[in-house]
């Protein structure tokens, strides 16, 4: 899906913008504080309901405002065309395709699929295995269309499971070990397969990239499994579980291990190293959906030139060109590759302003 117009209006530094946006690459330069990352916000709140930033909406808002309002006029692969915009209160999101509302969030991610990197983008490797999980999940929710409804029915169970435990009462906690027992395990079954795959990806990255170090992605899925059964795990933990009021084993506790043969990469990588690596996850997400859909995504990527060097910025600049990607890219100035950009935008005070093709 392409976006070829974007509208804003009140969105933190950014009053109104219209901008027209080519369907290759977008390069969007200027001083921090001036709106690139806003610009980028904008977008992510177009496909995902929600800032990348926090979940709070208040800071989105522009001060004076009640509400900020994004609408893109979209093109899909085959040339048909469509609305997509969403409103954002304080405490309420509004969302609309077409005239027709919208009500769920996933909806949004799938009828504009849109992917983000930005600063500090080493998170993924360095911080706790939620942010991997999630990783996991995003992939999956793109790929496998029955994923995200699994995931809500776990979710449902484990929330309803918990306050029973909380309460104390064992018979109705006791409930809940078949069903979350079984999607537990669809859960898992689907990661693993899907991680099989996405290794692949990650490690032809890496080596598009000319990375001086190696990775393997190793699954744990939250249980012991002597047995293999989640259900079995759950019934171990019961008594545990009732003492701590919290559901103790499951996918929700999975982690996605990334190792270098020295050890975890968060350990052993450099901060360069491990932008780098985020980098070839992300975009092996990429080529992953790219193999199951026919409309490629959104691509955002704020301060590149910040994040990667020269050598791996034409290297990501390459790989997204030939996979027909449209991307927005934010920068502090538009150095040496301004060439290699379809459109190129100055930013500043929350003005948008497009200086034509580079030359």
């Amino acid at each position: 899906m392409i976006i070829r117009h974007l509208q804003i209006e009140t969105l933190r530094a950014i009053r109104r913008a219209n901008v027209h946006l080519s369907s290759g690459l977008n390069l969007f330069i200027g001083n921090n504080g001036a709106g690139k990352t806003t610009l980028l916000e904008a977008v992510y709140l177009l496909g995902h309901g929600r800032s990348f930033r926090h979940i709070d909406a208040g800071p989105l808002i522009q001060k004076g405002s009640e509400a900020a309002q994004v609408i893109g006029r979209l093109e899909s692969e085959r040339g048909s065309r469509s609305t997509l915009g969403v409103r954002r209160e304080k405490h309420k999101l509004f969302a609309r395709s077409d005239g027709r509302e919208i009500k769920r969030r996933s909806e949004l991610v799938r009828r504009l699929p849109v992917f983000f990197i930005g600063a500090p983008s080493h998170d993924l490797v360095e911080r706790g295995p939620e942010l991997r999980r999630q990783f996991l999940d995003l992939g999956l929710f793109h790929v496998e269309p029955r994923y995200h409804s699994l995931l809500s029915d776990y979710a449902r169970a484990l929330r309803q499971r918990n306050a029973a435990l909380k309460q104390g009462d064992y018979k109705l906690a006791e409930s809940f070990s078949d069903l979350l027992g079984n999607a537990g395990e669809s859960i898992t079954q689907r990661r693993v397969d899907f991680l099989a795959q996405l290794s692949g990806f990650v490690q032809e990255m890496l080596k598009h990239f000319q990375a001086n170090f190696q990775v393997e992605l190793h699954y744990r899925p939250g249980w012991k499994d002597e047995r293999g059964s989640l259900r079995w795990a759950i019934e171990q933990q019961m008594e545990r579980d009732l003492h701590r009021g919290y559901t103790s084993v499951g996918p929700h506790r999975a982690e996605l291990q990334v190792l270098t043969p020295e050890g975890p990469a968060s350990r052993i990588l450099s901060r360069g190293q491990q932008k780098l690596l985020v980098y070839a996850l992300i975009m092996g997400l990429l080529q992953s959906y790219l193999e199951k859909t026919e409309e490629p995504p959104v691509l955002l990527l704020d301060d590149l030139a910040a994040e990667l060097d020269e050598r791996r910025t034409v290297a990501v600049l390459d790989w997204v060109e030939e996979k027909g990607i449209q991307v927005l890219v934010t920068a502090l100035e538009a150095g040496k590759l301004e060439s290699r950009f379809d459109k190129v935008f100055h930013v500043e005070h929350g003005w948008i302003r497009e200086s034509g093709p580079a030359a």
